[in-house]
């Protein structure tokens, strides 16, 4: 049960860590600790976090979708975490991207985000929530 409560930790620190604004690989460790704390973290937390996780490529935000991801990388090991924001409740557009996608009103031609390229492979969350 630890590794599991442990796992979604973990993952809840890299969805936060994904609405930090302009990310970027070898950002001081002060600049980083502040865009962690302006997304949301603790102080406490957010040093942890960027002592913890690297910053491997800079946000990418796609402005006309709102599609918008963070790669980083587990310290001491060669996990890596593609972090990919939600909905931005500020941004109208995101909400009618997200409506017209629930509706099945898009796809990938117009939200390419969607359409993993060949040789990727899209992992989704186990709706057993019991499984991490």
């Amino acid at each position: 049960m630890a590794n599991i409560i442990s796992s979604y930790f973990e993952n809840a620190q890299l969805s936060l860590a994904a609405y930090a604004i302009n990310l970027t690989p070898g950002m001081s460790p002060a600049d980083y600790i502040f865009a962690l704390k302006e997304a949301g973290m603790a102080t406490k937390q957010a040093e942890e976090f960027s002592q913890n996780y690297t910053i491997l490529a800079p946000t990418y935000t796609q402005s006309l979708t709102g599609f918008s991801v963070t790669l980083f990388q587990k310290n001491g090991t060669t996990e890596k975490f593609l972090a990919i924001r939600g909905t931005e409740p500020g941004s109208l557009l995101d909400w009618l991207n997200d409506l017209a996608l629930f509706a099945g009103l898009l796809g990938p031609v117009i939200t390419p985000q969607y359409d993993a390229p060949p040789g990727v492979r899209i992992v989704v969350a186990s709706p057993d929530w019991s499984k991490p």
